[in-house]
């Protein structure tokens, strides 16, 4: 589907975002974002770490512009597994923040926004 590429975009941009405020606070250790990649090549060995937030799963086709199939979203895992994303929490994540040497190389986050039922019928058995 032709959402799934507006909202990764638009995650990007949140991402890019946050981290530069982060940095401005003095904390810059491990922070990376795609946006900033493209200035300025990321330090040897530190960790690539993506937070991904779905909202809806569904498939019925009437569905707002931040619904995607159940298929979509078990396919966007197994790709991610496939080229060698190590999955965590987000308490997992954060409690490695000051030990980012312990981070694999690549890490993400699957996060699901507003709490709606497909969360738990759908994304729970992929």
């Amino acid at each position: 589907m032709r959402r799934s590429p507006a909202l990764l975009l638009a995650l990007l941009a949140l991402l890019a975002g946050a981290a530069q405020g982060y940095a401005a606070q003095g904390n810059t250790a491990a922070v990376r974002s795609l946006g900033r990649e493209r200035a300025a090549p990321p330090k040897p060995g530190a960790p690539i770490v993506a937070i991904l937030c779905y909202h809806d799963l569904s498939d019925d086709p009437s569905g707002t512009g931040y619904t995607i199939p159940p298929e979509e979203f078990r396919r966007h895992l197994r790709q991610l597994r496939e080229t060698g994303w190590t999955f965590l929490s987000l308490s997992e994540l954060l409690s490695r923040k000051d030990r980012t040497q312990e981070l694999p190389p690549k890490v993400v986050v699957v996060t699901f926004d507003d709490a709606y039922r497909s969360f738990l019928e759908k994304a729970c058995r992929s």
